[in-house]
């Protein structure tokens, strides 16, 4: 919250999370639309918690995913909303020459909607070693009329965008 001379202030509210112990944890995404939060426990997997504190259950692990799969770190996280709760939740899977990302269904599944375990793509890229995202369903003109995916690229030291294609929704 702002003060009076203009300045930012910041009041914990809350503590949250597991942690297993190994590496470290990577990143973290807050999906606001729908009040959760994702990250990434680099050697593990995916975390969701509710993002509000005072939610009843908001000290609750609502789901573990993205265990299987990867071969090198779980590292940058981002939601890509659409209309509803539809949408993506991403992840990368850090790898030397070339980044994947893993591609979950948002809205979990019909039956359970904390379910993320099957991701819907796996998309090979031309970034390596990636450390941090970002994508946006929001339409950037001509070239990116469904939002993009932007991802760090290690060696270059440089960031590489993608037109997002949208997948199909069941």
């Amino acid at each position: 919250m702002p003060t009076a001379d203009g300045r930012v202030r910041l009041q914990k509210v809350r503590e949250f999370g597991q942690f297993s112990g190994r590496g470290e944890i990577e990143a973290v995404a807050v999906d606001d639309q729908l009040g959760f939060v994702y990250y990434a426990d680099e050697n593990y997997g995916i975390l969701k918690y509710h993002a509000d504190p005072e939610h009843p259950e908001a000290a609750k692990l609502l789901a573990v995913f993205g265990k299987e799969g990867f071969e090198g770190d779980r590292e940058g996280i981002a939601v890509y909303p659409m209309r509803g709760d539809k949408g993506y939740l991403l992840c990368v899977d850090q790898r030397p020459q070339r980044s994947v990302v893993y591609v979950f269904r948002r809205e979990g599944t019909s039956a359970n909607r904390h379910d993320h375990q099957q991701p819907v793509a796996v998309i090979h890229t031309d970034s390596d070693e990636t450390d941090g995202i970002e994508a946006t369903s929001q339409p950037l003109g001509r070239q990116f009329p469904s939002g993009l995916l932007i991802m760090m690229n290690s060696q270059a030291r440089n960031f590489h965008l993608y037109r997002w294609q949208p997948l199909p929704q069941n």
